[in-house]
């Protein structure tokens, strides 16, 4: 429609975040799980490969989402009854996908690399389907002032931080969550740019002093990421407690609310807290790593109170433990 019919070179600016895309803290081994997703510039996908199988007539076809390259693919699948896997190393960009196949399945999402590669391949390919030449090279560039003056702007695409927010939030989307806190440092309070790439250790600066001026004491807290993800964070219950008291009353409390998961209703709490007592009255967000699950959230009481809690809970515990706390908080 912008009438642009080739591209030499497609360049890509990540700079707004640093390149330290996965946090040291997170485990190797999950490297690949989607809840892993590196933390990029330029995401896509959430920077996952979605990966399908089809089978028919006894021939094998792999249906990619996005579109990558056959480099990007080892495949050594095979008509079989073994499980089929896909797998990817640690710092690689190639999927590995292995094992037999007797039906068409879905083999779900895997984390990728580098999101900027996967990004600049990905997009290039949706150019040439749609009829845009390209050159070969997709680079890394930093974009200057000059450059952008001397740009031809073809298109913005913008999306609301209350949409990103309740993905973050209802659906327990890691990689939003690290993006909005390296975009604190990022971003100045009225939305322009700070000049710095945003990063774990410059966000917690801007989160811990937001957090201050909202009255919430941080002493002997200890904040690595965004996500939760990493096993060395360390909050009290009282501090998120503070922390849903604070934005109870605050001027952005509708969309703060507005972001947590609702029991029985959608996200991470549609399935566990179903329960017909706590539907319509529990609102939060959950979380869950290796040995720990928490949850904090607003709990309307059986008296038509309204009770602001935090569960934090350590140990090999019944999965329905949160769910039973709730119901006698609320008097149920």
């Amino acid at each position: 429609e912008e009438g642009v019919a080739r591209l030499n070179v497609i360049a890509l600016d990540d700079t707004i975040f640093d390149r330290r895309r996965r946090h040291p803290d997170w485990p190797i081994d999950q490297a690949a799980a989607w809840y892993q997703a590196p933390v990029g510039g330029l995401n896509l996908n959430d920077n996952c490969l979605d990966v399908a199988i089809d089978v028919e007539d006894g021939r094998i076809r792999l249906d990619l989402t996005p579109a990558i390259p056959a480099s990007f693919i080892d495949s050594r699948i095979k008509i079989g009854r073994h499980q089929p896997r896909v797998t990817r190393a640690p710092d690689s960009d190639i999927f590995e996908i292995r094992g037999s196949i007797a039906h068409s399945e879905n083999l779900g999402p895997i984390a990728v690399g580098d999101p900027t590669v996967f990004f600049g391949y990905a997009l290039r390919h949706e150019l040439e389907v749609n009829g845009i030449e390209c050159g070969p090279q997709i680079v890394r560039r930093t974009m200057t002032v000059e450059h952008l003056r001397s740009a031809r702007l073809l298109a913005i695409h913008k999306t609301a931080l209350r949409d990103v927010l309740w993905r973050a939030n209802t659906y327990s989307q890691n990689l939003f969550a690290e993006c909005l806190l390296k975009s604190l440092a990022a971003y100045e309070p009225d939305g322009s740019r700070s000049g710095r790439s945003g990063g774990w250790e410059s966000g917690h600066e801007v989160l811990r002093e937001t957090l201050a001026a909202l009255g919430v004491d941080l002493n002997g807290a200890v904040l690595r990421d965004g996500s939760g993800l990493s096993h060395d964070n360390r909050v009290t219950a009282r501090q998120v407690v503070a922390l849903l008291k604070a934005m109870q009353h605050h001027r952005y409390s509708d969309v703060f609310l507005g972001s947590l998961a609702r029991a029985g209703r959608s996200g991470s709490m549609r399935r566990r807290y179903a329960d017909p007592q706590l539907v319509g009255r529990l609102i939060g967000k959950t979380g869950t790593i290796a040995g720990v699950r928490t949850l904090a959230g607003l709990l309307t009481r059986d008296d038509g109170g309204t009770l602001l809690f935090a569960l934090l809970i350590e140990g090999n515990v019944p999965a329905s433990l949160p769910v039973d706390i709730c119901k006698a908080l609320g008097g149920y």
